[in-house]
């Protein structure tokens, strides 16, 4: 079967990825594009090399979303690497490659590290060039391999000019993409024995008709993909509906509840009495699991904590915290202490399901519309407001950072998207440093634009925890209201979509 792409595509978080990798690796502090001597001198083989954390190969492979490429860190892909040559020689490709117990690499580049790396250092410095002067003859008769081409490809266009290049980075989901926008078909066989990367991917962008690239990747979202998953749900339906057919094949059906879990379903509340250590608690998860399983299309036996609340009525355990009291908030700015309702475990519990019943009640049309709306709008926000950030840090030429709390100061636009923060001014990168992630920001965006995040105290960490609110609370506060007001001042831009 085809590779296919991924049902969810971020635009923001593409771009913000982008951003991020042409910022370390092909712009200087100005935003200017780097001289053939600074890509070299800034392209060492230390920073090259995978095996050993971030570097450029590892963030032409992990920085962007989404999207993959086959083998992570491949010698073959990528022609140098760190790493364990015993391990690396017993794959297929092992008998061409050479190493000096530091590095690997592939041994038609040279009889050295330093010779090898010489050689990839001039085909992704000439490829860089290439593609800045959009010379797709020198782009294709460079001597990288092609995913490695079509990475680059993407990842240095110029966001704002006419593209370049889809973000796809396989033969076989390019080939996929003709057929399905109907470019070419299974008939044009010399056609497709010929034909090299760059020459499908020029077709794909003419056919798309984009402007520039933000242009490109909604056309990839709204379009490409969507007839890219029409037919993978066609070849899907039409393997299920084979084997339902074929001899000694049966249908999977749901099956009937266990006695205990029929018992909840019957009489709601269920008491479980015995010795500790009798298993009365594992029972009751067991049955909670089994009820809750299919909410959400579970197969596993992982409980739905969407689904399920659990909570133990210890003697310290009252109404305040079962259904509501109120709780100490932080000192304010003159120190003084106050309190502030909060839900306890049954009433938030209540409220949950009655917002899922709400939802439920909807028309899967409607519901539908209103997350693709919601999901367009933050991409817009989430899109906008990074390019913001990234404007700014470009003007920043004392390299201050842009203040975000007290002395923690916002100084790069990270992986995916994320706000790379850290307390105080300079260019030098500390080790103790911060990172916001875009999916809390998405996550709780609407909640504090309707006022129900009143305080720091209301971001919740992401899965389990001993704390009430996020590690990082503070920090998202602030920058949800950063972002708030960018909205409120800019409604016209990001605003569309949700007018």
């Amino acid at each position: 079967m085809s590779v296919q792409p991924k049902e969810y595509i971020n635009v923001a978080k593409i771009q913000a990825a982008v951003l991020a990798f042409q910022q370390k690796w092909l712009l200087d502090a100005s935003g200017n594009k780097l001289s053939r001597a600074q890509l070299e001198a800034n392209l060492t083989i230390d920073k090259y090399c995978m095996g050993k954390g971030a570097g450029f190969c590892y963030e032409l492979e992990q920085g962007e979303p989404y999207f993959s490429l086959g083998q992570a860190g491949a010698p073959n892909s990528h022609g140098i690497v760190f790493g364990d040559a015993n391990k690396i020689k017993n794959k297929s490709y092992g008998k061409t490659l050479k190493n000096d117990g530091i590095y690997v690499w592939r041994g038609n580049l040279g009889n050295s590290a330093k010779e090898a790396f010489k050689k990839i250092q001039k085909q992704i410095c000439d490829l860089i060039e290439a593609i800045w002067a959009r010379d797709y003859a020198a782009i294709e008769n460079n001597a990288c391999y092609e995913n490695v081409k079509m990475r680059l490809m993407f990842y240095c266009q110029d966001w704002d000019k006419i593209p370049l290049a889809m973000p796809i980075w396989t033969k076989e989901l390019l080939q996929t993409a003709l057929k399905c926008l109907g470019l070419h078909t299974d008939k044009d066989a010399k056609w497709w024995a010929k034909v090299k990367y760059t020459s499908m991917q020029k077709e794909l962008v003419d056919s798309s008709k984009a402007h520039n690239v933000q242009d490109l990747c909604e056309y990839y979202k709204n379009t490409l993909d969507k007839k890219l998953q029409a037919q993978k749900t066609s070849a899907t339906k039409s393997e299920d509906s084979s084997m339902t057919s074929a001899p000694g094949k049966e249908t999977l059906e749901k099956s009937a509840p266990s006695p205990e879990a029929q018992l909840v379903l019957e009489h709601k509340n269920v008491i479980f009495t015995g010795a500790p250590g009798t298993g009365k608690t594992h029972m009751a998860r067991e049955i909670a699991e089994e009820l809750t399983k299919n909410n959400s299309g579970l197969t596993t036996g992982k409980s739905n904590d969407e689904y399920v609340e659990f909570c133990q009525f210890h003697p310290s355990y009252d109404y305040t915290d079962f259904v509501e009291g109120l709780r100490p908030v932080p000192p304010d700015s003159t120190g003084n202490i106050g309190f502030r309702r909060k839900n306890g475990t049954f009433k938030d519990f209540c409220k949950r399901a009655a917002d899922n019943l709400n939802e439920y009640r909807k028309s899967k049309e409607k519901l539908n519309k209103e997350q693709a709306r919601q999901t367009q709008f933050l991409d817009r926000l989430q899109t906008a407001f990074t390019t913001y950030i990234y404007d700014k840090l470009k003007q920043d030429k004392a390299l201050k950072g842009i203040q975000l709390l007290k002395n923690m100061r916002i100084h790069r636009i990270g992986k995916y998207g994320s706000v790379i923060i850290w307390n105080g001014e300079g260019a030098e990168e500390p080790t103790a440093k911060q990172s916001l992630s875009w999916t809390i920001i998405r996550r709780d965006y609407e909640e504090f634009k309707a006022g129900n995040i009143k305080s720091y105290m209301d971001i919740k960490p992401t899965g389990p925890s001993e704390s009430e609110y996020h590690g990082n609370a503070a920090y998202y506060f602030k920058s949800l209201s950063l972002n708030n007001t960018y909205f409120s001042k800019n409604n016209n831009t990001c605003g569309k979509v949700e007018q």
